[in-house]
């Protein structure tokens, strides 16, 4: 198998570089000529399409090369590149799995995504409901909702998205359907999000079809919701759009794309959150709490320990060592007892 060649040595020494880039190397890349880098960034992500079983075998700690070229298509604003980001999405699971693994956020989609989808919705329905993996579908299916915070004027756009999508979904059985619970999940937020009443018995087919996980959202507070939306889904208001290129390289290597709060909105929801604690069990409380701050846990003892982007160097049992890698990247070999913390 041929190996691709490049217009820049910039493009070809990327497998080279660690996960955490500079900002001097992404200064460097987005100096070079825009035409003949996005054409390498094409190149150098079909090759980890057509060398992958290479990529799985051999590098197997590069799993933020994808992300690299996404990232730099997306700063430089390289909408003729829709092509190839489709056929990422269009990807075997095995592939996006391998390249996005446990790291993906949503949020980093919903950004990714959201210039090429946000004037065609149509094109954007029309891809989710022929999706071909469970992978990066919950940020694909937020950004219509995002349009419709940022345009108020387009709410009845989004609403006839949601609508259509959830026609589409309650037409299969549950055992037929390729939407799984979390993808539900996050079609019914994004419809609260912007306050959409007007699907409320849209939504409700969901639950009657039994294509929703009552673990993740009860019926009956569902239909609370309708009423009056709750801070846990109000919180994530606007998406944030003005990364700076460092930052987007920041957060899509296992951060988090933030959503943007005036300082009006995030009073409003500090004083609404203060109301609610005072009327909630404390169950439900705690519970709430932890879908807000996720802890990670030190294997051993189970106690919180470690934040994914927090530093420590680690020893495998073959006796190689990994320092100051951010915990993120080593969690799973951790908590499989592959390797051990060792400060």
């Amino acid at each position: 198998m041929s190996l691709p060649t490049y217009n820049h040595s910039f493009t070809s020494e990327l497998i080279n570089y660690p996960d955490e880039l500079s900002k001097e190397k992404i200064d460097e890349g987005l100096a070079l000529p825009r035409e003949t880098f996005i054409e390498d960034l094409e190149t150098f992500i079909t090759d980890l399409q057509t060398r992958r079983e290479y990529y799985y075998k051999e590098l197997t700690d590069s799993y933020y090369l994808l992300t690299y070229a996404l990232n730099f298509l997306s700063i430089l604003e390289a909408k003729e590149s829709l092509p190839k980001f489709l056929e990422i999405l269009n990807e075997d699971e095995k592939f996006t799995d391998y390249w996005f693994s446990e790291f993906l956020e949503p949020s980093y989609i919903a950004f990714l995504y959201y210039p090429f989808f946000k004037d065609d919705f149509d094109a954007l329905l029309e891809l989710i409901i022929n999706k071909k993996n469970n992978i990066v579908h919950n940020g694909l299916i937020n950004i219509p909702a995002q349009v419709a915070l940022k345009e108020p004027n387009r709410k009845e756009d989004a609403l006839d998205f949601y609508k259509n999508l959830i026609e589409s979904i309650v037409q299969l059985e549950k055992k037929d359907s390729p939407f799984d619970d979390v993808e539900i999940d996050t079609l019914i937020h994004s419809v609260l999000l912007i306050e959409g009443k007007e699907l409320k018995e849209q939504v409700l087919q969901l639950y009657d079809k039994k294509l929703v996980d009552e673990i993740f959202f009860p019926k009956e507070r569902a239909i609370k919701e309708f009423e009056q939306v709750n801070r846990s889904i109000r919180s994530n208001l606007k998406l944030k759009l003005d990364f700076t290129p460092y930052e987007i390289f920041e957060n899509s290597l296992g951060g988090l794309f933030t959503y943007e709060l005036t300082i009006e909105e995030k009073e409003k929801l500090q004083e609404e959150f203060r109301k609610k604690i005072q009327q909630m069990e404390i169950e439900e409380f705690e519970e709430s709490e932890n879908d807000y701050f996720p802890t990670y846990y030190d294997p051993k003892t189970d106690k919180p320990l470690y934040g994914r982007n927090d530093k420590v160097s680690v020893k495998y049992q073959d006796g190689k060592t990994l320092e100051n890698v951010k915990y993120k990247k080593v969690e799973k070999d951790v908590k499989e007892g592959k390797c051990e913390i060792v400060k």
